[in-house]
């Protein structure tokens, strides 16, 4: 990658991590850390995430592991440190989505994004994100 390149994506990393979006990521990660009943509800969804996974990408039937991965989501949201990082991490997704489109605009030298009420990015479309 030429330096300079890598120069300005470590602008980009510094100004994202001066966010107010990324900021609430890692206190609620410091949060989640702290607490062990938060903590085991977390890995217990990410487990469960990676089993459904690693099923869904060998094509086995995914059915009782999706149940399973929604029960467990389910439980962590009545820990309010579990919900906050889950909600602190769409909310960060979101942002980095919003960057995302603005450099692929930017890269296609100023093309106006398609308009579509979907947030899916289509390939070649632009960015529904005005």
């Amino acid at each position: 990658m030429k330096e300079e390149l890598a120069r300005k994506i470590g602008e980009l990393a510094d100004a994202l991590r001066e966010t107010d979006e990324y900021k609430r990521l890692l206190a609620a990660r410091e949060e989640v850390e702290g607490r062990e009943a938060a903590k085991l509800m977390l890995e217990d969804i990410q487990r469960k995430q990676a089993a459904l996974q690693q099923a869904a990408a060998e094509g086995k039937d995914v059915e009782e592991l999706e149940e399973a991965f929604r029960k467990a989501v389910t439980v962590a949201n009545y820990n309010p440190y579990v919900r906050e990082l889950m909600e602190a991490e769409l909310v960060f997704a979101d942002l980095f989505f919003r960057v995302e489109a603005a450099l692929a605009h930017a890269v296609s030298k100023g093309e106006p994004p398609a308009k579509s009420s979907s947030r899916l990015w289509v390939p070649g479309r632009g960015s529904s994100n005005p």
